[in-house]
């Protein structure tokens, strides 16, 4: 007597398990059902053409994208490196996310009309520091251009000699993984070498301005 094994077949999307002599051979009730199966499965409905939502994304208003965007709240990060000369640099972003676990990744978004940008591209680390309401002025000074953005806050420098905020909620050192073109903005993935918490509370971005945790939200 011959010995059967189940096996599974997938036949446009559908599935079925059928017989299978173990010596490989697949019998022929199997071949009969898989042939049914093929020549009654409902094909998938059509792609989206030009005049169906296609379209509706082309012309999409600019404003109405910041303004959906900005329905979302989300964290404010203040990312800083030190160039090869020693100058100290950084940038405020709302764009930052936990990437992978296992390896420890993170993504931070950079504008590539900032004025650090070649030394974001050129660095080979970077901190994120997360950053509490009482950092909030500082946040809007990294968040513009040509000022001294490390005359006021209380940096310190890591082991490689990137600053950062010893009082921010979080600080996330960084050895740069990968920069990933994304439109007017380069994706930075950095791989986590150390992570520390502070005792302060992070301050979200919401509808254009800051708002504390554990405050209700107009």
């Amino acid at each position: 007597m011959a010995l059967f094994t189940g096996v599974v077949y997938a036949a446009m999307g559908a599935r079925f398990v059928f017989p299978e002599i173990k010596h490989g051979t697949k019998s022929s009730f199997a071949s009969h059902w898989l042939m049914r199966a093929r020549s009654s499965t409902t094909l998938p409905p059509e792609l989206p053409t030009r005049g169906t939502m296609v379209d509706q994304f082309q012309e999409l208003d600019p404003a109405a994208f910041r303004s959906a965007l900005a329905q979302f709240p989300s964290g404010v990060t203040i990312v800083t490196t030190r160039s090869e000369a020693g100058t100290l640099h950084g940038f405020t972003a709302s764009s930052f996310a936990a990437l992978s676990l296992d390896p420890p990744l993170i993504l931070v978004c950079l504008d590539r009309g900032a004025d650090c940008f070649p030394v974001f591209m050129a660095a080979k680390h970077f901190v994120v520091n997360i950053v509490t309401d009482a950092h909030a002025d500082l946040a809007l000074k990294f968040a513009t251009k040509g000022e001294n953005k490390f005359a006021d806050g209380n940096f310190e420098l890591d082991e490689a000699g990137n600053p950062l905020l010893p009082d921010a909620a979080a600080v996330i050192s960084c050895e740069l993984e990968q920069a990933v073109p994304g439109g007017d903005h380069v994706i930075l993935i950095g791989r986590v070498r150390d992570a520390r918490t502070g005792a302060g509370k992070p301050v979200t971005w919401y509808r254009g301005g800051f708002l504390p945790l554990g405050e209700r939200a107009a």
